[in-house]
């Protein structure tokens, strides 16, 4: 079943729409999906996690509470298990198009944010959606072993503004190997730059011992920089 479907489970997390407080849907496939008290119609944000395999970078529940709180209908999608990128990115485009569709979104009013291989799979998902999507944010975006290159040929694409943030020290060690993600990140601005394209990259100071937990959960100094952008590009009618 596709990870656009509305098989829910129970909801334990939902508060009551007498308290003003943004309902929290969690589906049977682990994705949420969030909502602000009211009738819309809303802007939308879609996030898109990190992670490998049954792994997953992020805060799926975080990021979508904290957008619906401040007015958008916010969808985290759980993707499938998989090592591999195959598939990965149709799930994003699918998850976004039963987004753009949801009675309480205003379909001219559309976001995608996306950490780690997430923020690579919002790239490549940005060159697809053209101009559907009015702001893209991509948080220590992932090579994907040379996807992210492939990615980087076709930003001419792009038609929304970009935001790219990472940390200082976010320099994983994987198998032996250091993966530099603030490289890659200004690998991701030179080329839009490139591109003409409308593209700020933050760095922020050094983040405890690994620069790439600054983004497991919604915090400081990223969320703040992160929500007004998008209020800006998105929120605005």
């Amino acid at each position: 079943m596709g990870c656009g479907t509305d098989d829910s489970v129970s909801n334990p997390l939902a508060p009551s729409e007498e308290s003003g407080a943004p309902t929290v849907e969690i589906l049977a496939n682990g994705s949420y999906r969030c909502r602000p008290n009211g009738t819309g119609p809303f802007p939308g944000i879609l996030y898109n996690h990190g992670g490998l395999g049954d792994a997953v970078g992020g805060d799926l529940e975080g990021v979508c509470r904290s957008f619906a709180e401040i007015g958008y209908v916010a969808w985290s999608l759980r993707r499938p298990n998989s090592v591999s990128l195959n598939g990965q990115l149709a799930s994003v485009l699918e998850e976004f198009e039963a987004l753009r569709t949801e009675e309480l979104v205003d379909s001219n009013r559309l976001g995608i944010i996306g950490f780690s291989r997430g923020g690579l799979l919002t790239l490549q998902a940005a060159v697809s959606l053209g101009n559907t999507v009015r702001g893209i944010v991509v948080c220590a975006p992932a090579h994907g072993n040379g996807a992210l290159e492939s990615t980087l040929a076709d930003v001419t694409r792009i038609q929304a503004p970009v935001r790219i943030y990472v940390a200082e020290n976010d320099q994983q060690l994987n198998g032996g190997n250091v993966v530099d993600h603030v490289a890659l990140s200004r690998m991701v601005e030179s080329a839009l730059i490139d591109a003409g394209k409308d593209v700020e990259l933050t760095v922020y100071p050094p983040y405890a011992d690994d620069g790439h937990a600054l983004f497991f959960e919604v915090r400081e100094p990223w969320w703040s920089d992160v929500s007004l952008f998008f209020n800006q590009a998105v929120g605005s009618s």
